[in-house]
């Protein structure tokens, strides 16, 4: 269960538990990690956060890790429900990137993704310090590297 997560923050209370209820009628589970990275399904990046979609054998995942700062962690969770969204409601951008996944693709997606992150932060008044700048950092070191700056 997600909501094992309690902050001292009442709206980031909500929002965990509100990422649990819809990822559980999705089947996907809701993981945090006690670190301030963790290693995504592949076995070998590490990362702030990963989603994976459920397949015909294995319940889906939200991966979190939340050792560091709140205001990252919270962004991170807000970045992956967003993932959970897209592939539920088949968004054409994660269409793309599911069949061709190359670094144009994970660019397109990635900045999609935290435009949406963005949007989640403000409609939830997560507290996340400067959601926008992070995610303006976060572009910018995917576009390096790639080479696509």
């Amino acid at each position: 269960e997600g909501d094992r997560v309690i902050t001292n923050c009442p709206q980031a209370n909500n929002f965990i538990k509100l990422v649990d209820r819809e990822a559980s009628r999705f089947s996907v589970q809701l993981l945090f990690g006690s670190g301030k990275t963790i290693i995504s399904s592949d076995d070998k990046t590490r990362t702030d956060g990963y989603f994976d979609a459920p397949d015909d054998d294995s319940p889906g995942v939200i991966a979190v890790a939340i050792g560091g700062a709140k205001t990252k962690w919270l962004h991170t969770l807000a970045h992956e429900y967003a993932h959970m969204w897209q592939w539920f409601t088949d968004d054409p951008m994660w269409i793309e990137w599911d069949k061709k996944q190359n670094d144009v693709n994970y660019l397109k997606l990635e900045e999609h993704t935290e435009r949406q992150a963005c949007e989640i932060i403000e409609k939830y008044k997560l507290p996340c310090g400067d959601h926008r700048k992070r995610a303006a950092r976060y572009l910018a070191r995917i576009r390096k590297e790639s080479g696509l700056d």
